[in-house]
């Protein structure tokens, strides 16, 4: 039985074009901003390699589960529920 997994893809989201914190005057402001960029960016990575991960890892799942052989001659329970 092989399974098929959507792995959601990180959002492309330009974080130098949409935030723009040098229109902010006041210094206390656009150092809390450029603070805020800086933990988007890093949460952004994040998510990108976490998805990089776990399809790495689904992807070796995957790969192991293929080449398993396929024998028709498996019995579905143990030796012990034939003895009931």
């Amino acid at each position: 039985m092989v399974f098929n997994f959507f792995i959601p893809q990180p959002y492309d989201i330009d974080m130098d074009g949409t935030f723009n914190c040098s229109r902010i005057r006041n210094q206390l402001a656009r150092g809390q901003c450029i603070q805020l960029l800086r933990i988007a960016r890093r949460f952004h990575e994040m998510i990108r390699r976490g998805n990089e991960y776990l399809k790495h890892k689904l992807d070796t799942v995957h790969d192991i589960l293929v080449d398993l052989p396929a024998t028709r001659n498996r019995r579905k329970r143990g030796f012990l529920t034939d003895v009931f």
